[in-house]
């Protein structure tokens, strides 16, 4: 059954002319599959303005996000009702795609998107807008730029999302779960990254974006093998199946003077970064080939521990950048993850961090009194209790602080 919409016209007629001076429509409700039996079907009458409830249930993509409109679950705070709604690609298409300029105002919240394929975001595609995604689930998704998710030239709002076991570098260039690209400047937050894997960037590929997660989790990106913590540490697992990211396990971001000079930051806010892998870059791989001060990193309030690189030899170049990168470190937590390379860099500012590496030859911490201002020492004791208490679960679904481990002692 379809949803009539009454709308009021004024027409005016001048000899040989007829104009409309204005349409107007009230906003609906439409529901899925009570009113229309697909998602798409009731896109394509949905108005600026219109909200598409959609029933649990199992759906098929593509479905084309239109501008001003709300597509949601019957309710997106409960997990299983948004692991029941689901949108399927079946391997061969999109799920999702939100290509209106005017797509700032659209809305994705409660949704499973699952088992798309793509070149570009193979769940979900944004490009030229600017939407709001909400609670929702991207698990075992695959493409070749963005296995969840491409943003081109967009600045999406990204809240309470998990991706999950997004990519494979067998058929994921570039961003396990997310790449980025253009005129892009995304606000992600209370998000989960597990378990994702690519060439480039295990979880976030980013060129010449911007992006700012805040209160988000990095786990176990880019493995090539099983990582289990036992006794206090992480302990590798070889696996036979995978190969894992060449570079940045969990993050990797790149500028390129030859797509125009732009001044790119990557911000950590918040955030837990922990059990990554790469062959370079565990945790975060930068490189500006821009003008130096074009790309900066800010990591605060935020914790990056025990990521691996390299053959699967513990902490070397864990995290790995070039001299053109500016690096700010704030209030953060830094164990086990740094190469010498991080003591050559004359644009790192570190205050009020506990830094701490774990070299071939050495177990010590880091002399920091070269590199910042009241920084913490080892002994600082709520590191052990604080970084336990973050690897418990973290439910993105729930309203919280996420990992707050990174203490301002200020």
């Amino acid at each position: 059954m379809g949803v009539f919409k009454m709308g009021v016209f004024w027409v005016g007629v001048a000899l040989t002319t007829v104009g409309v001076m204005s349409v107007y429509s009230h906003a609906v409700t439409i529901h899925v599959p009570a009113d229309y039996a697909t998602i798409q079907e009731a896109m394509e009458v949905a108005l600026v303005g219109d909200e598409i409830i959609v029933a649990p249930g199992e759906y098929r993509g593509p479905v084309n996000l239109r501008a001003g409109v709300t597509l949601r679950g019957t309710d997106p705070t409960d997990p299983d009702v948004v692991d029941a709604t689901v949108i399927r690609g079946d391997w061969d298409r999109r799920c999702v795609s939100i290509v209106d300029p005017g797509g700032h105002d659209a809305v994705l919240e409660g949704f499973s998107l699952t088992e798309s394929r793509g070149s570009e975001g193979s769940a979900v595609l944004i490009q030229g807008a600017s939407p709001t995604i909400r609670r929702c689930r991207f698990w075992r998704n695959h493409g070749r730029s963005g296995g969840a998710m491409s943003i081109i030239d967009g600045s999406p709002t990204i809240e309470y999302c998990q991706f999950i076991e997004n990519g494979e570098r067998s058929s994921v260039d570039k961003g396990g779960a997310i790449a980025i690209f253009g005129q892009s400047e995304p606000q992600i937050s209370h998000c989960l990254f597990e378990s994702n894997n690519a060439d480039e960037g295990g979880a976030v590929y980013a060129l010449n974006a911007s992006a700012l997660f805040t209160n988000c989790r990095f786990i176990e990106n880019g493995l090539a093998f099983e990582i289990e913590f036992r006794d206090g540490e992480f302990i590798a697992i070889p696996s036979p199946f995978f190969p894992s990211a060449a570079s940045g396990g969990a993050i990797r971001i790149v500028t390129d003077a030859g797509l125009g000079a732009r001044a790119v930051n990557l911000t950590l806010n918040q955030c837990l970064v922990a059990g990554n892998y790469a062959d370079r870059g565990g945790a975060i791989r930068a490189n500006n080939s821009q003008s130096p001060g074009q790309l900066t990193v800010n990591v605060h309030r935020s914790t990056i521990v025990d990521n691996y690189t390299g053959l699967r030899d513990v902490n070397r170049e864990a995290i790995l950048f070039s001299v053109n990168v500016s690096w700010n470190i704030h209030a953060s937590i830094v164990w086990q993850t740094w190469d010498t390379s991080l003591l050559t860099s004359g644009d790192t500012v570190i205050t009020n961090s506990l830094l701490k590496k774990v070299l071939a030859a050495a177990n010590d911490e880091i002399p920091l009194d070269t590199l910042g201002s009241g920084n913490i020492s080892s002994l600082y004791p709520q590191f052990i209790k604080r970084y336990s208490t973050c690897l418990e679960y973290y439910d993105p679904y729930n309203h919280g602080e996420g990992c707050r481990l990174a203490i301002d002692p200020n």
